[in-house]
């Protein structure tokens, strides 16, 4: 028996006998079967090995979180039902600057989207909310006067 290339099994078929390339024909649909059925498995195993690893990522994400009581700016304003016009950007940075003041490690938590995010302790979180809360119904009273002054 020979070990042929699919294009060496090609020429045979053309200069054979009708009994060979039958022959030749079975034995190529064999191993075309034989080779789907490997990457149909080795697929599964992929795809099982993916979903492990996201399994132990978010449990990964989730025992940081309650550990350390950090959340993420997406985590926090979801927590607090934060309507989607308040400044999320603003936040960020006042919560980054708040830290570095305090001398306060800002800690990197994987997100599922698979980067990396900042997640600030709660207690800055807090304290930045409650702080852009008073500035935005100072700015709302100020607008509010003006207007009736005029």
């Amino acid at each position: 028996m020979y070990i042929l290339t699919l294009n060496q099994a090609k020429q045979v078929l053309l200069r054979e006998s009708v009994a060979v390339r039958r022959a030749v024909i079975k034995y190529i649909e064999h191993l075309e079967k034989q080779l789907q059925g490997a990457i149909n498995y080795q697929k599964q195993d992929y795809i099982k090995e993916l979903i492990e690893r996201v399994n132990s990522l978010e449990k990964l994400v989730t025992n940081t979180v309650s550990e350390t009581k950090t959340m993420t700016l997406k985590q926090y304003v979801a927590s607090r039902g934060i309507s989607s016009t308040f400044s999320i950007n603003t936040m960020a940075t006042k919560a980054s600057l708040t830290c570095k003041k305090k001398g306060i490690k800002v800690n990197k938590i994987l997100e599922a989207q698979y980067k990396l995010v900042n997640a600030y302790p709660l207690e800055i979180l807090n304290k930045v909310y409650s702080e852009m809360l008073e500035s935005n119904y100072k700015k709302e009273n100020i607008s509010c006067n003006r207007f009736s002054i005029i």
